[in-house]
Parts: structure tokens; C-alpha cells; sequence
């Protein structure tokens, strides 16, 4: 029987939080931006050394805050997607997301004076948040009221692009259109979910 938590989006949040709650936790202590060693720069596209930033910006959620937000789209996401797919689907959909993103974002910034950095999974839930519309479209028959009730408040969502940074508004939509791609090109959510009385 397919499980009705999200477990995988569930431990993927804990990660967030612990990594959260560590780098706070340490830039109190020792009074040093360790966040700053985790962080996305657009001249890190130019520093191999600094390339596993593409890996690690996610990590910092800027504050309890920061993760709480991202919490809020990609808990219901996964536990809409998780049950109709596997977790093979899920890493990929997050490496899409921060890889993709991350590259087109100091990609476009690239040389500019400010440098300013990315941090947080955003760009995660916005992968999260595409696949779940798009399950949701896909699946609408088989989905129950409060899965219904997600997927119309994940539309409303579409009007929340950032645009005060026009490297991040285009990283935001080419994920958007990747995970879309990927979706449709591979159905990855032709699979109904027995799990779904509610």
C-alpha cells in the first residue's frame, strides 16, 4: 500500500531545519558567517574551488523564517507527489531545481557589481510547486478534497515570481519549465494512489 506521509519530504525539511538550526547555532557561538561559506555568488562561476556552493546554498534557509516559508510549499507538495511517484523522482526534482537554478542565476548575474548571493531551497519549492500543479492537473479525478484544496491554492501562487532580481525571476521560470518538461516528457505520476481517503 502506498504511504500516506510524505516521508522523504519530511526528512528533506528536517535536513533543511538541522542545517539551519547548526549554522545559527555556530555563528552565535563563535561569532563568525559560516552561512557565508555556504552561500551562492555570481563569481563563484568563475572559482572551481567554490563550485560545491551549487550543492550547499539550499542548506542556508536564512533563518527559522526562511525554512518555515519553504516548509510551507514543499510539505503539501510532497504529500500530494510523494505517494504518486517514488524518491528517485523526488532527488531528481531537487537537483534539477538547485543545480539548474543556481547555474542560470550566476549565469545571468555573473559580472555584475553588487555579487549578490542566493541562499535558501526557493528554488526547490518552486520545482515542488510546478510538479504538484502538474500532478494535480494530471490526476484531478483521483485526488481528495484537501489535495484539491492545495493544488487552488498552489495556482494562486503563480503570481508570487520574484522580480526584483531579474537573474532569479528567469532561474525561477526555467525551473519551472524544466520540471514541466520532465513531467510531461517522462509521466512520472501515471500512477494513481491507493492512499487517498480523505
Amino acid at each position: 500500500m502506498i504511504k500516506e506521509k510524505p516521508t522523504f519530504t519530511i526528512k528533506f525539511l528536517i535536513i533543511l531545519l538541522v542545517s539551519t538550526i547548526i549554522i545559527r547555532t555556530i555563528e552565535m557561538i563563535f561569532e563568525k558567517e559560516i552561512g557565508a561559506y555556504l552561500i551562492l555568488f555570481p563569481s563563484n562561476l568563475s572559482q572551481p574551488l567554490h563550485w560545491y556552493r551549487f550543492f550547499t546554498y539550499p542548506l542556508e534557509s536564512v533563518g527559522l523564517f526562511g525554512w518555515f516559508r519553504i516548509a510551507l510549499i514543499i510539505l503539501p507538495a510532497g504529500y500530494i507527489i510523494e505517494k504518486r511517484t517514488n524518491n528517485n523522482i523526488l532527488v531528481t526534482i531537487i537537483l534539477i531545481s538547485a543545480l539548474l537554478g543556481g547555474l542560470l542565476f550566476t549565469i545571468i548575474n555573473y559580472g555584475n557589481e553588487l555579487n549578490r548571493p542566493i541562499a535558501s531551497a526557493g528554488l526547490i519549492a518552486w520545482g515542488f510547486w510546478i510538479a504538484t500543479i502538474c500532478c494535480g492537473i494530471l490526476q484531478w479525478k483521483d485526488l481528495n478534497i484537501i489535495e484539491k484544496v492545495i493544488i487552488l491554492l498552489f495556482l494562486l501562487n503563480i503570481f508570487s515570481f520574484n522580480h526584483s532580481d531579474f537573474g532569479y525571476l528567469v532561474a525561477q521560470i526555467c525551473v519551472v519549465v524544466t520540471i514541466l518538461a520532465f513531467i510531461l516528457t517522462f509521466k512520472i505520476f501515471k500512477r494513481k494512489a491507493l492512499a487517498n481517503t480523505v
